[in-house]
Parts: C-alpha cells; structure tokens; sequence
C-alpha cells in the first residue's frame, strides 16, 4: 500500500498527540514529562515566631496540669483521678509530656537532616556538622522515649561509689558526654550567623541546667529524705522539664530562623516510581 505526503503528515500529527485511538505517547515506551508547572505547585509556609508560640502555649499546658496532678495527689490525697494524674505528670514515662518532648526532639532531627541535606547540595563544608546534630537529636528522641539513660545509673553508682548530688549517677557519663559533644562542635558554632549562635548556646545551657543541674538536685534530695513522692520533689522535677521544655523550644526557633534565613525554600515532588 502506497502512502501519499498528506498521509505521512497525518500519521505524523496522530504520534505527535496526547490522544490518539485513546492511547497516551507514555503508552510508547517514552517516560512521562516532569517537567512540572511548579508556579501554581501548593507550598506550606511555617513562620518560626508562630510556631515557638504554639508550642510554648503547649508546655504551660502540660505544666500546668502536670501541677494540678501533683497538688491533687499530695494535698487532697486524690492520686489517680482516673488516671489523669499519671497521664500528665512530668516525671512520668509513656504521657503526654514524655510524647510532646519526644515529638520536639523528633522535629529538633528532621530541621537538622533537612539543613545537612541543602548544605550539601550547595557544597558547603561545615554539611558534616549538620548531620551530626541530626544524629544526636534522632539519639536524644528515643532516649526521651525509653529513658536509655536511665541505664546506666545502677552501673555508675556502683562503680564510682556516687552518692549526694550523684545519686542519679547517669549524670556523670551524660555531662562528660554533652561536654565532649560541646567541644566539638564549638568551633562549628561560631562560624554561625550572631544570632544562631547566642540561640544554639542558650539553648544548650537552658537543657542542661534542667537535664543535668536539676537532676542533681533531685538525686541528692531523694537519697537525703529517702523518698521522691512529696510534693517538694514533685516541684524539683518540674523546675527540671520545665527547662528542659525550654531548652528544646529555643533550639527550634534557632533551627526554624537559620532555615528561613540561609536555606533555599523546600520542595517535596512524589516520584510516579
């Protein structure tokens, strides 16, 4: 059969088009464009300022109810409430203090990972710096969620006979680790914009004056007494999350600010494969 010019064109024209017999030109083995129109792609725009106050809003709620179990337990000897009590106290595992901590720490993580990987595409030197805080964070969110740390108490005690403010003697390898932690990365820090800088410290202070200071104080007031449920203990452990709250929520808007200062903007694309 003889094909004439115009025939030619119009088998031309038919593989030339989306829709041709019902069949899509991916139908041909050709891989599909992704070369999307990304002006009307949907962005989610977070602002740190809102974000920090939404979050502080949070912890004065936990404290707050955390205080209201705790004045419940000690003052009214009403110590369950249908198990309220627990559920919102502080010093306790598997609540919703320990589940916001942990989200914080999660998210502390995800920022850090998220500024290694923009670091990296832009070939800056310090990207190593930013993983290694991805990690220690990533660490510090299971351990806010199995109290790892914990584990090593029985075994410091014993071994360096720790007593008085080293009775929770997990405070001694956990201040030689923050310290080493410090150390190194210290030099990092400075090359950081002013304000990261004063933010990360502070931050850092904040947690390890409660993490650390306060959980000194605490071990030294439960050996001494010889027992951790009154009502004093009970303020001893919420001065101690209550800085430690805070501590995560300054490193936040430290990671939030730097992100919306000196990263490029994030896109997530799902691949159809």
């Amino acid at each position: 059969m003889n094909l004439s010019p115009k025939d030619y064109e119009g088998a031309d024209n038919c593989l030339g088009s989306d829709n041709c017999m019902g069949s899509n030109v991916s139908d041909f083995g050709q891989e599909p464009n992704t070369d999307l129109d990304i002006s009307n792609v949907a962005e989610l725009q977070i602002s740190p300022t809102r974000v920090i106050r939404l979050l502080l809003f949070v912890i004065a709620g936990l404290l707050v109810l955390s205080s209201l179990g705790q004045i419940s337990h000690h003052v009214f000897d009403r110590g369950s409430v249908f198990g309220l009590v627990r559920l919102v106290y502080v010093d306790e595992e598997a609540n919703l203090p320990t589940a916001y901590s942990t989200f914080a720490w999660m998210l502390c993580s995800l920022l850090a990972a998220m500024i290694a990987t923009a670091k990296k595409q832009g070939g800056d030197r310090f990207t190593q710096y930013w993983r290694r805080f991805s990690f220690v964070f990533a660490y510090l969110t299971l351990d806010e969620a199995t109290s790892i740390h914990e584990l090593f108490t029985g075994p410091t005690r014993t071994l360096f006979h720790a007593s008085g403010l080293f009775y929770y003697a997990w405070v001694i390898p956990g201040g030689i680790f923050f310290l080493l932690f410090a150390l190194s990365c210290f030099k990092f820090v400075r090359t950081l914009p002013m304000k990261t800088q004063v933010l990360m410290m502070l931050a850092g202070a904040t947690f390890v004056t409660g993490a650390i200071g306060m959980e000194m104080i605490g071990g030294w007031y439960a050996e001494a007494f010889g027992f951790q449920a009154d009502l004093t203990y009970s303020l001893i452990v919420s001065v101690e999350e209550t800085l430690e709250m805070l501590g995560v929520l300054i490193l936040l808007y430290a990671l939030l600010s730097y992100m919306s200062a000196h990263t490029p903007p994030f896109r997530i694309r799902v691949l159809s494969k």
